[in-house]
């Protein structure tokens, strides 16, 4: 389909203190800090200004390279813009859970907790933002990224008939006890569904749960916790005019895109329960 999806680029995620992220993903759970060493210094960037909403802001970013994935994560700290902190469950809807493959889940987890990670479950660990991260013992590197939804319908007819996801759906909630346990949820039940995103082997989960108490996440796009899923496409205007089209609320300053490098287009919009994502026309490579 002409406009659709092509591929994934990097998980984006508002931070307090960039240090303290770059220390948790980088020196405990191992990803590659990518770019030129040292400190990252605040700047104005009128790109991040347009595209967060954040006029007369500064900002600093940082990027990490995942084993094995497609997917990076990208951090961004804000100064000078109005913020407060999100903190939610995973089974609160708006909860975007990071999922990441590890070789000895038993000594990452031991290493976090001797550096001061708040455990939210046996496999889930918070990271200094209070971002849910799911580790997963694994012969393999890789990621994935676990989105808890309200109601799975709802969020299908966005990432399904809008941005062209072929999910494979789960109509029935399920009990399965090693997972419940897993994320200390004993007495829920879920209902799940699993895409790639296009173009790629990147899977998302929609996970809707029942049988606990949910309680939806408000965060605005500059709130320390805040994530930020980065979409690849090819016909930026054909797919973002179908969004904006369908009544997706767009984010970025004054409901518009932005120009990057003079030829590749970003925009900042919600999907049905607030998880914030972004649109990117996609590098000559990944368009074809």
């Amino acid at each position: 389909m002409f406009g659709q999806v092509v591929g994934v680029g990097t998980f984006i995620h508002v931070v307090a203190n960039l240090d303290k992220t770059i220390q948790f993903y980088g020196n405990d759970l191992g990803l590659e800090l990518t770019g030129a060493p040292g400190p990252r210094a605040f700047a104005a960037n009128a790109v991040v200004e347009g595209l967060y909403d954040a006029k007369g802001s500064q900002s600093r970013v940082a990027v990490l390279r995942i084993p094995g994935s497609p997917l990076g994560v990208e951090f961004v700290e804000f100064k000078g813009v109005s913020q407060k902190p999100v903190r939610s469950s995973v089974q609160d809807p708006r909860t975007g859970t990071l999922v990441l493959k590890v070789p000895d889940l038993n000594a990452t987890m031991l290493r976090l907790e001797h550096d001061g990670a708040r455990m939210a479950s046996p496999s889930v660990v918070t990271d200094p933002d209070g971002f849910l991260v799911e580790l997963v013992q694994s012969g393999e590197s890789g990621a994935g990224l676990m989105l808890t939804v309200g109601s799975t319908d709802r969020t299908l007819r966005l990432f399904r008939d809008l941005l062209g996801f072929q999910p494979t759906v789960g109509n029935a909630f399920v009990k399965d006890k090693d997972r419940l346990r897993a994320l200390s949820l004993p007495k829920a039940s879920y209902r799940s569904s699993t895409a790639q995103v296009p173009g790629t082997s990147f899977d998302v989960e929609f996970l809707e749960f029942k049988g606990v108490a949910r309680h939806p996440v408000s965060a605005g796009i500059h709130d320390p916790g805040a994530g930020v899923l980065r979409l690849l496409v090819r016909d930026f205007d054909s797919i973002f005019g179908k969004l904006r089209g369908a009544g997706v609320p767009v984010v970025s300053a004054d409901g518009e895109p932005v120009t990057i490098a003079g030829t590749r287009r970003a925009v900042i919009l919600r999907d049905p329960d607030g998880f914030f994502f972004q649109l990117l026309t996609a590098p000559p490579s990944a368009a074809k």
